[in-house]
Order: C-alpha cells, then structure tokens, then sequence
C-alpha cells in the first residue's frame, strides 16, 4: 500500500527510488520489494534509523520519489520522523507511515510531524478473514486520483 502512494508525475519523471526505514516490519518489506521490481522502482533499505536523513539527502531530489517509516516501529519504539518528513518533502517525495491504528489513539498523529499517508491494518481488531482490514489515510496534497495503482487488492481503500 506504501507505493500506491506515488504520485504519478514524480513516477513518470524517472524518480525511482524509495527509501525504507530498517524497523519496518520485515514481512512490510518482502511484500514492497516485490511489488517494486515489477514496476521497475529501486527499493533501499537505509543502513540505519540514524542514518535515514543523511541517505535521503544522498538520494535528493533526482532520484528519491519517496520513504516508509513504521511509527511504532517493528521493536516497539517511538521514531521521532518530523527531520525525515522535512527532508523527503524538501526531495519532493512523499513520505509514508505503516501504523497501528491502537497505538495512534495514544501517539502523535503522523500528519503532525509531515506524513503524507498513513496506513496499517486493522487486523488486531478481530476482522475476519476474506475482509480487507488494510486502512489509509491521506494529507490533503494527495488523492486517490494521483496515486499509480500498485496494489490491487487494497486500491478501493485509497478510492473511497
């Protein structure tokens, strides 16, 4: 669902990098590395949490179209991303934030510290299987209609 959020004139221009933290969950990034080799997007992984920013700046604005932060991240800690959304945006990437939707009733709200999209599944909640329990939210710069379509099974989420 993260790179569903790429907007299409970013896509078209040969931005083909996307940046992911190494906290998110790794089954998070086994799913994005194989959507991405099939629409011919680089996915890096960032060598550290530490050295996320400094690989965004690397990346810059000719290459970076965008990144994934898990916010709790995969051990249970709380990033503070506001210098990671800062710096993606000021690439001209969108930055993106697989969360939990319980642990957002008591965290930050992601848009408050620059995320462009939010999304998770709300799995945890009991839903039963078959049903799709994939969420996300967007900031008001981005809509459905801007977004490259690279996840099927969730593209009525981002639709509605």
């Amino acid at each position: 669902m993260a790179l569903a959020n790429i907007p299409k004139p970013k896509f078209q221009k040969g931005k083909k990098v996307f940046l992911v933290s190494p906290s998110v969950a790794p089954q998070t990034i086994a799913v994005l590395q194989t959507r991405a080799r099939g629409f011919g997007i680089e996915l890096q992984i960032a060598k550290s949490n530490d050295s996320f920013e400094s690989e965004i700046e690397q990346l810059g604005e000719a290459k970076l179209m965008g990144s994934l932060v898990q916010y709790p991240d995969v051990n249970g800690e709380i990033g503070d991303w506001a210098g990671a959304a800062a710096k993606v945006k000021k690439a001209g990437g969108k930055l993106v934030v697989a969360s939990d939707l319980l642990a957002l009733t008591m965290l930050k709200p992601p848009g408050e510290f620059g995320a462009d999209m939010v999304c998770g599944s709300s799995q945890r909640f009991g839903t039963w299987s078959g049903f799709t329990t994939a969420w996300a939210s967007t900031d008001t710069q981005v809509s459905p209609q801007d977004t490259v379509d690279l996840t099927p099974p969730f593209s009525h989420v981002l639709r509605n």
